[in-house]
């Protein structure tokens, strides 16, 4: 038997276009900037999507509060508010939202936004001592929302940002005086 040599290979034909080799050779950078600009509209496409999520997942979760803030009537009762009578003075627990409940011993003192108790019972010093205890809470809450996540990128933002500027201006700047520079040479020459 004779060996088959298998299925014969065409012969490759090379042809040599100026054009074609020089598009490639100065195209490296137009690719690139193709490509990058491609990446850009996917990030810009899925970022749109995320946004669109996180919007409907926030409208979801503020129409279930709405709908799990309806009343219902078995446990009606139980959101009602109570008041305990004690020897010394009267405790009434209920809902903060539930204004109609604040009891006419308490009042609010507009100008500084700390509420004022005129029990029968209580010394001046224990109302100085509530005023206090309220005071530094605003005061903490306020520190906190301060140092806010959010707060602290935008700050970082805000930092990159003017050393970006900073940056340019020192470029412009020297670019200038190289320019007034170069005009002074010129004039003396």
């Amino acid at each position: 038997m004779k060996k088959g040599r298998g299925p014969k290979q065409k012969k490759v034909h090379l042809i040599f276009d100026e054009k074609e080799r020089e598009d490639y050779l100065t195209g490296f950078r137009k690719r690139n900037l193709e490509r990058k600009l491609k990446r850009q509209q996917t990030l810009d496409a899925l970022l749109k999507e995320e946004k669109k999520k996180i919007k409907k997942n926030q409208k979801e979760a503020l129409h279930n509060a709405i709908k799990s803030q309806k009343q219902v009537p078995e446990i009606q009762h139980l959101l009602e508010p109570v008041t305990y009578d004690l020897p010394d003075h009267t405790v009434t627990i209920s809902e903060i939202s539930n204004m109609d409940s604040i009891h006419a011993s308490t009042s609010i003192n507009m100008d500084g936004g700390i509420p004022v108790v005129s029990a029968v019972g209580k010394s001046q010093d224990e109302v100085e001592k509530l005023r206090k205890l309220i005071k530094d809470m605003k005061n903490k809450r306020i520190k906190t929302l301060k140092k806010s996540k959010t707060q602290m990128e935008a700050k970082k933002v805000q930092k990159k940002k003017d050393k970006q500027k900073a940056k340019r201006m020192k470029k412009q700047l020297q670019k200038t005086l190289k320019h007034t520079k170069k005009k002074h040479k010129k004039r003396n020459h």
